[in-house]
């Protein structure tokens, strides 16, 4: 294998969020459906009691459409405005000032959380010197053509002992990491570095 070049520019490109405007048409359909179909029978309530004067009808008719309006108004309003959310992160990203340290791979484990009905599985990566990074649960390095990789993916190609270049904001004091890279895998260049990387790690791995 061959070491992908990493470079601040690439790093910026991990921390920015993805699938913010992910539509999903099931989902979408489903929920505006539900919430028309309280409505609907709202009117009907409304309908029947103009009819015999009481007014009870009336009231849990109109409780309804505001409950089923409320919520499709609010799922509206979010969905226009996930696009305006992400680019004004994505220009914060850009804003970042990012430093890197060099640190050795002490321990690397699964972890779980136990939801209802549900496990949730997690990667956890334990630093010499940064401590504990819980893997996040998105593609990693989507903008390498040679170590594109899932989070197991991140785990499977991590081994105790491993050099990591750990990326931590300037500005922050805590030095909390914001994301981290294998340097077997990756070899941390300047900006606008374009030479081809050198060959490094043979061993055959799972990405996925």
């Amino acid at each position: 294998m061959q070491k992908e070049i990493l470079t601040p520019s690439n790093c910026k490109k991990d921390l920015a969020p993805q699938n913010q405007n992910k539509f999903n048409p099931f989902f979408t359909t489903a929920f505006v459906m539900l919430f028309l179909l309280i409505g609907l029978l709202g009117l009907f309530l409304i309908g029947l009691d103009s009819e015999g004067g009481d007014n009870s009808g009336i009231v849990l008719g109109v409780l309804l459409i505001a409950s089923g309006a409320l919520p499709l108004i609010v799922y509206i309003i979010g969905t226009l405005t996930a696009p305006i959310r992400a680019k004004r992160r994505a220009e914060k990203i850009k804003s970042y000032e990012n430093e890197f340290f060099e640190d050795t791979l002490d321990r690397a484990y699964e972890d779980m959380i136990h939801r209802y009905k549900r496990v949730d599985i997690f990667y956890v990566l334990s630093f010499k010197s940064f401590g504990r990074y819980r893997v996040p649960s998105q593609q990693h390095y989507a903008w390498s053509e040679l170590y594109s990789m899932s989070p197991s993916g991140i785990y499977n190609t991590s081994i105790v002992g491993d050099t990591f270049y750990i990326a931590v904001r300037k500005d922050d004091p805590k030095k909390a990491p914001l994301w981290v890279y294998n340097a077997k895998l990756f070899e941390l260049c300047p900006d606008g570095t374009t030479r081809k990387p050198r060959a490094s790690w043979r061993d055959s791995v799972s990405l996925e």
